[in-house]
């Protein structure tokens, strides 16, 4: 027998096997029953808002800048209109 036919053999043998069942569920279940919550850091919680206003201020300044845009050729009819 040949190494191929040997491995021909092996692998039609294989076929019908099937994998051994693996149950994890209730460990996992166990594990996180007895986990307990961490308490919130303080710290977190006012850096958390700080950043959130100094994201309200650069939104503010964007609307407000968005606000004043205006057309580049509007702008250049209004220096022309004052100067006739």
């Amino acid at each position: 027998m040949s190494k191929n036919e040997l491995f021909a053999k092996l692998a039609s043998a294989a076929r019908w096997d099937s994998p051994p069942g693996v149950d994890v569920a209730s460990q996992v279940m166990r594990r996180l029953a007895a986990a307990r919550p961490r308490a919130i850091d303080p710290i977190l919680g006012y850096f958390t808002v700080a950043a959130c206003a100094a994201a309200g201020v650069v939104i503010i300044l964007a609307v407000q800048s968005w606000m004043r845009m205006q057309d580049p050729l509007l702008a250049l009819a209004n220096t022309i209109n004052t100067v006739m």
